[in-house]
Order: C-alpha cells, then sequence, then structure tokens
C-alpha cells in the first residue's frame, strides 16, 4: 500500500469572480522511503500538491489517501491530529520562532505534543547533532546563518519521527553551495531514518540528488521518472 495516493485530484481556487485551477487531474502514488522531488516552473502546481499531500488543503474533486485513509473522510480533529504526528514541514522562510533558541525551535514540536522536556531536549540535541550544528543550539535564528536556519528547521520537522517530510522550496533562500549541502543532508537523513520525502523546487541544479522526479506543468503531470544512484 502506498504512503501518498491521489487520484484524479484537482483543486481550484476563487479569486474574486475567476476560478483558477491550480492543479488539474493528478495522479500520483509515493511509497515509503520514497526520495521525491515535484519540479517545474513557478505557477505549474508544486506548492498546491504539497499543501494537498500534506494535508494542508482538500481536494475540489477526486481522492488523496494517505496510509490508506481518504483524507476527505477524517474530521478537522483528525486532520490536525495526523499532521502533528505523521508530518513534518519544511519552508523556504524557515519559519523559525524569533524568541527561541535553536534547541528551543526544535523541541516546539514535541513540547506541544506534551512529551517531557528531558526527552524532548534529548531528541532534540540528538538530531541537531546529526544535522551538524550541535555548537549552535543555543543561538536564537537571527545568529544563524540561511543554511544553519534550515538544519534547524529540518532538525525541527523530524523530531517527532514523521512517516512523511515535506518541503517546499527548502532551497531557495540559500546559495549554490549550501543549497546542494542541504539537499545532500535531506538524502542521507532519508536512507539513515527511513523517511519519505518530498520537495517541492524549480532549480534543475538539484533534479541529479534525488531518486524520482515528478514534472509538473499548467498543473499537471506531465513526466514521472525514476533514476538509480541518486542521493
Amino acid at each position: 500500500m502506498p504512503l501518498v495516493k491521489l487520484q484524479k485530484v484537482t483543486r481550484r481556487y476563487r479569486l474574486g469572480q475567476t476560478s483558477v485551477t491550480a492543479v488539474e487531474d493528478v495522479d500520483i502514488e509515493i511509497d515509503r522511503g520514497e526520495f521525491v522531488a515535484l519540479w517545474g516552473p513557478s505557477g505549474s502546481g508544486k506548492s498546491t500538491l504539497c499543501n494537498l499531500v500534506g494535508c494542508i488543503d482538500l481536494p475540489s474533486s477526486g481522492s488523496v489517501e494517505v496510509n490508506g485513509r481518504n483524507v476527505a473522510d477524517l474530521s478537522d480533529d483528525a486532520l490536525s491530529e495526523h499532521r502533528n504526528l505523521s508530518v513534518g514541514f519544511v519552508f523556504q522562510q524557515f519559519n523559525l520562532v524569533p524568541v527561541l533558541t535553536a534547541l528551543e525551535n526544535v523541541m516546539l514540536p514535541l513540547n506541544l505534543r506534551g512529551v517531557a522536556a528531558r526527552e524532548a531536549r534529548a531528541h532534540a540535541i540528538d538530531l541537531l547533532a546529526e544535522l551538524g550544528i550541535a555548537d549552535f543550539m543555543a543561538h536564537r535564528p537571527d545568529k544563524l546563518s540561511g543554511g544553519q536556519r534550515q538544519r534547524v528547521a529540518i532538525a525541527r520537522a523530524l523530531v517527532g519521527k514523521p512517516a512523511l517530510v515535506i518541503a517546499d522550496e527548502p532551497t531557495a533562500n540559500l546559495d549554490s553551495g549550501n543549497a546542494l549541502r542541504i539537499v545532500s543532508l535531506m538524502g542521507q537523513l532519508n536512507k539513515s531514518h527511513g523517511t519519505t520525502f518530498i520537495f517541492a523546487t524549480h532549480d534543475q541544479r538539484l533534479l541529479d540528488r534525488v531518486s524520482r522526479r515528478i514534472l509538473l506543468a499548467d498543473g499537471r503531470v506531465v513526466e514521472d521518472t525514476t533514476q538509480a544512484g541518486a542521493r
């Protein structure tokens, strides 16, 4: 059974009196442990697909299944629980809490779940060490470089051990060197933790680092390719 299954998914939005189709008639299956890039130009539907797979948004038609459950059948509380427990999110703007240290930012999801402070701290320190930024865990975001902030954001996404991590343009605000390092890092975490990664990008330089590439254009899947030896 695939981790994520989209069948004939369409998502439309209203802009004033106009209906805009962001994603149209999309069929995708993603298995556990895959490392997938959604790519294409701006406006191709990448972010909308990320939101649908992450259950931030619901389809206008068609079905989105996660772990065999149709998300349209879930209550608001069940959807919130699914996002909190099963999905980690990484954003291009990092979205770190500015008044918290790197360590506190990573601990935050566990704190919100009621995990004991000592346990949450231990998990967060282990992840920051694995990501190579344990020396900066007492720093607030404004004292970190862009690459360091994105590593903190990745640690925060992984600390709850989600089955799926969704990264929407995670390298958009990074220089080329840091961008490639972040994607390589996500690939290593995919291998070591077995976490499924789906990230949206329009940067073709990153595409040789993934095992599967799904090309979007005008809200449709136009190419879906798997390549060996990536990451």
